[in-house]
């Protein structure tokens, strides 16, 4: 029983440090992305808030772009053949996510370190939503790439039509071939999900 509340009270004491520095991120970056009195809103990058910390996109022609946001931990070394793990913490609490991330390993490319998504939102401008003042939700489309499970990636779909009719689209990568697919009796005996981790990555 003194093991279970010693380890609630480490839970709470990381959850309240986990807070305090995501909401000393949040500050670091509200203060240096603050308008001064003769910039425009629109010209700072667009912000979202995840449970790894704080995303940095950028916006093209009305439409706002959170690329490369690794959604799952590398799934290399030990965690190469595993069901994807949680991702974590971004380093110092902010990505900047304005480059889309390795497409995952293919004949001739790609990488093993490759579990990334793309988040596209119209962009809005501060104080009127879409014109009358009152945040709507909006629908999202969830595009995961063709390519019989051996190749492609999210990189070339672009949504910007969609993104326009007011859709969000979320784009992704997943593991291909036969580090997304291999079934082996070794493998299959260490006790976990096995065999579709391009699946279990979708």
């Amino acid at each position: 029983m003194k093991n279970t509340e010693n380890a609630k009270k480490r839970l709470d004491h990381f959850g309240f440090i986990y807070k305090l520095w995501l909401g000393l991120a949040i500050c670091v970056v509200g203060l240096s992305s603050a308008p001064t009195a003769s910039a425009r809103d629109s010209s700072h990058p667009p912000i979202a808030l995840t449970e790894s910390g704080v995303v940095i996109g950028s916006t093209t022609d009305g439409v706002n772009q959170f690329l490369g946001i690794p959604y799952a931990a590398p799934p290399v070394g030990s965690l190469r053949w595993r069901p994807p793990k949680h991702y974590g913490f971004f380093p110092r609490f902010i990505l900047q996510a304005t480059q889309f991330g390795s497409e995952c390993t293919q004949a001739g490319a790609g990488s093993e370190n490759c579990l990334f998504l793309n988040v596209f939102t119209p962009q809005a401008e501060l104080g009127d939503k879409f014109g009358d003042g009152r945040r709507r939700a909006l629908p999202v489309m969830f595009w995961i790439h063709g390519g019989g499970l051996i190749n492609g990636s999210s990189t070339p779909y672009n949504p910007e039509l969609l993104v326009k009719k007011g859709v969000i689209v979320v784009t992704i990568n997943y593991r291909l071939g036969f580090l997304g697919f291999l079934a082996q009796s070794a493998i299959d005996a260490e006790g976990h999900l096995n065999g579709n981790y391009g699946l279990m990555d979708q």
